[in-house]
């Protein structure tokens, strides 16, 4: 496995598996020595660069001082209104305060997960919970991990993923 970054602050673990026509990777995320993602599940290692690419480019767009004082389940039901609210699965997007934009995804090795991400001041905060349906609400098994990042270690991440495979 390579590791870009550090596991304690922010870095991505990846071992590929194909490089060609597309870079595919086993991968996960590491946020303050968490991690997400299946480390046994195949992926474009693009969706991680450009989903960092995103959080880089729309850093001001995720100011969210709101969130600050949220447990991670309260973030991700606000972020994610129409999965954690069991009675609502149907409906869409509540447009009155819509936290859409905190809703990322990092490829389709992380498709099992809801992650949430939010900015306060220089630092870049994640929020994320394995998902595997509806039936884990009413099971009681909804445990959100919450992390956070120095926005420049996820710039360092971003711009060394760039240099590996010279993504553009």
């Amino acid at each position: 496995m390579t590791i870009i970054g550090d596991k304690n602050t922010f870095a991505v673990e990846y071992e590929v598996q194909m490089l060609e026509p597309v870079k595919m990777a086993y991968s996960r995320i590491w946020i303050q020595g968490q991690y997400f993602g299946d480390i046994e599940d195949t992926g474009h290692l693009f969706g991680i660069y450009n989903c960092l690419d995103n959080i880089i480019i729309k850093r001001e767009l995720l100011v969210e001082p709101e969130f600050d004082n949220k447990s991670p389940y309260e973030i991700l039901r606000l972020t994610f209104p129409h999965v954690l609210q069991k009675e609502n699965l149907d409906t869409l997007w509540d447009d009155s305060k819509s936290f859409d934009k905190h809703a990322f995804q990092f490829g389709e090795n992380y498709d099992n997960y809801l992650v949430s991400i939010f900015a306060v001041d220089k630092i870049t905060h994640f929020v994320w919970q394995f998902w595997s349906g509806p039936d884990m609400i009413a099971s009681n098994d909804l445990v959100a991990k919450r992390g956070a990042a120095n926005f420049q270690d996820i710039i360092f991440v971003h711009d060394q993923l760039q240099k590996e495979f010279v993504i553009k």
